[in-house]
């Protein structure tokens, strides 16, 4: 799976797209924490992290 960019700020709020076969994804998790989802197709999901230090 391509993630783009590959890390962001502690601060949160980068958004990150995915490719990949991605058509059974129901949820995006940065370690523990949700990420907000943009927008889901089934070669992508364009999601924003939220604060803190994720993975």
């Amino acid at each position: 799976m391509l993630l783009s960019p590959s890390q962001g700020s502690a601060g949160g709020r980068t958004t990150v797209s995915t490719a990949g076969s991605l058509a059974r994804v129901t949820a995006v998790k940065f370690g523990d924490e949700p990420a907000a989802v943009g927008t889901h197709a089934p070669v992508s999901v364009r999601v924003t992290h939220v604060p803190g230090p994720g993975v």
